[in-house]
C-alpha cells in the first residue's frame, strides 16, 4: 500500500493493514485475497474503504485479538474502524455493536483454538510444532483460522443473535447493545 493510504492512520493500524492487504500496492489494486479494491480511497464503492469487506474485518479482528487480547482489541478496533469510515467518507457505516460483537466472536474462537492446542500440546496443523502453529498457544495464520472456522466468514452470523432492527438502531450504532435474540455463550459464564 502506498503512504497516501496510511496518511494520518495510527502506526499499529497501518502495520495490521499491510499484513491484511500486503499486495495492494503492487498488484493492480488487488489485496491478498485476490479480490479487487485493496485500498482505502474515498467513496470506493459499497464497502468501507472500497475494498475492506467482511473477510478483511474478521482478519483485522483476528490479528488484533492475538496482539492485544479480546477486550483491548475491541476498543482499538472500534477506534480504527471509526477512523477508516471517516477517511472513506462514510462515517455512518460504523456500528459499535457490530464491531464489538465480531471482535468478541473472533476472540472466542481464538481462545478456543489456543485452549485446544494447549491441552493437546499440538500445533494447529495437527502435530507438535507443525507448520501453521505460531506464537503462544498454537495460534495459526489467518487463512488456517478461517478454514477452521468458515462460519466466521458469513456476515449473517450475527443475525442468530440480533434482530435487524436492533442492529440498525442509533443506540447500537453508537454503543454496545446486548443481543436481543440469543446471548453469546461466553457472556453467560
Amino acid at each position: 500500500m502506498t503512504d497516501e493510504h496510511h496518511a494520518g492512520m495510527p502506526t499499529e493500524l497501518s502495520e495490521l493493514l499491510a499484513e491484511i492487504l500486503p499486495r495492494a500496492a503492487g498488484s493492480g489494486g488487488r489485496g491478498a485475497s485476490g479480490r479487487g479494491g485493496g485500498g482505502f480511497g474515498r467513496g470506493g464503492g459499497g464497502q468501507c474503504g472500497g475494498g475492506f469487506g467482511h473477510r478483511e474485518h474478521v482478519h483485522l479482528a483476528f490479528l488484533a485479538v492475538r496482539r492485544y487480547g479480546t477486550a483491548e482489541a475491541a476498543e482499538r478496533i472500534g477506534g480504527w474502524l471509526r477512523h477508516l469510515t471517516v477517511y472513506a467518507g462514510a462515517p455512518q457505516k460504523y456500528n459499535a455493536t457490530v464491531t464489538r460483537a465480531w471482535t468478541e466472536i473472533v476472540g472466542h474462537h481464538v481462545a478456543v483454538d489456543r485452549a485446544g492446542s494447549d491441552r493437546a500440546g499440538w500445533g494447529s496443523a495437527g502435530s507438535p510444532g507443525a507448520a501453521g502453529s505460531a506464537g503462544a498457544g498454537g495460534a495459526m495464520d489467518f487463512d488456517s483460522f478461517a478454514a477452521r472456522h468458515p462460519r466466521l466468514l458469513d456476515k449473517r452470523l450475527l443475525m442468530g443473535h440480533y434482530s435487524s432492527s436492533v442492529l440498525a438502531c442509533a443506540g447500537a450504532r453508537a454503543a454496545w447493545v446486548e443481543p436481543d435474540l440469543v446471548p453469546f455463550p461466553w457472556r453467560q459464564l
